[in-house]
C-alpha cells in the first residue's frame, strides 16, 4: 500500500474501557492505517481449523512499514526506516482480547521489484510475541515469517478494515463487539 503508516495503538491502550479493550487494541489496533507517505506491506492469514472442532479458527496479520529502500537491498528489521507489528490468536477469541502481538523482530526485508500494481519481496523474520494477557509472559515459541511474497498495490482512498476511519459497518473496523 502506497502513501500510508501505521497508526500506533497508544491511544487505544492509554485511554482503554478496561482491560479486554486494552488487549483488543494490542492485538488488532496496531494494524490500522493511515493517509502518509511511506509503503506498508500487510500480510494476512486464516486457518479455518478442523470441521470437528468448534472455534479453532486462526488468524495471523503481520504488517510492515518502510519509510526508505532500495530495490534489492535487504533493510534490516531493527533499522530505524521499518516499523513492524504482529498479531496472532484464535479467530473466535478476538473480541476477548486473547492472543499474542509484538512489534519487534530480528531479520531482513529486501524489496526485489517495484512496478504499477505488484510489489514483490523477500521477508526473513524471526518474531517473540507476548500474551496480550499477561504483558511481561513471552510466548514459548519464536515465529518465523520467512519467504517470497508478492503484495497487490492499493491506496487508502476511502475508509476500509485497516483504515484511520473504520467503517461503522466493518463491526467497529473488525473488532468483534
Amino acid at each position: 500500500m502506497e502513501n500510508a503508516s501505521l497508526m500506533g495503538i497508544t491511544e487505544q491502550i492509554d485511554n482503554p474501557k478496561d482491560d479486554i479493550e486494552k488487549n483488543k487494541a494490542l492485538l488488532i489496533g496496531g494494524h490500522y492505517l493511515k493517509s502518509g507517505k511511506n509503503l506498508v506491506l500487510i500480510i494476512r492469514k486464516w486457518e479455518s481449523g478442523s470441521i470437528f472442532t468448534i472455534d479453532d479458527e486462526s488468524y495471523e496479520y503481520f504488517t510492515l512499514e518502510l519509510s526508505e529502500f532500495t530495490i534489492g537491498k535487504p533493510i534490516s528489521l531493527n533499522s530505524n526506516s521499518v516499523k513492524l507489528y504482529y498479531s496472532t490468536g484464535g479467530s473466535a477469541w478476538v473480541y476477548k482480547g486473547i492472543g499474542s502481538y509484538c512489534s519487534k523482530g530480528k531479520g531482513n526485508i529486501k524489496i526485489i521489484s517495484y512496478d504499477n500494481d505488484i510489489i514483490e519481496a523477500e521477508i526473513d523474520a524471526v518474531l517473540m510475541p507476548k500474551s496480550a494477557w499477561s504483558l511481561q509472559q513471552r510466548q514459548n515459541k519464536r515465529v518465523k515469517i520467512n519467504g517470497d511474497y508478492i503484495f497487490s498495490k492499493f491506496v487508502i482512498n476511502r475508509s476500509t478494515l485497516w483504515s484511520e476511519h473504520p467503517d461503522p459497518y466493518l463491526n467497529n473496523g473488525g473488532i468483534p463487539q
